[in-house]
């Protein structure tokens, strides 16, 4: 006697469309926070090369006097 195997459904075609939804939305909400980050980076970067390069040149002028 052949035992008949029987799969049991896991879960429904809305429950996966659901979680791709999810999957997708985190997605979306990972890249944007990390191009976020990018972008302030670059800011704070430019901002403290012209704060620095400002102090350079401040201190031979001080240095001079």
């Amino acid at each position: 006697m052949a035992k008949k195997v029987t799969y049991v459904k896991t879960s429904s075609l809305a429950r996966k469309l659901g979680q791709l939804a999810a999957a997708l939305m985190l997605s979306i909400a990972v890249v944007s926070m990390w191009l976020n980050v990018s972008y302030q980076g670059k800011d704070l970067l430019n901002e403290n090369a012209e704060v620095l390069a400002k102090s350079i040149l401040l201190q031979p002028s001080h240095s001079a006097q």
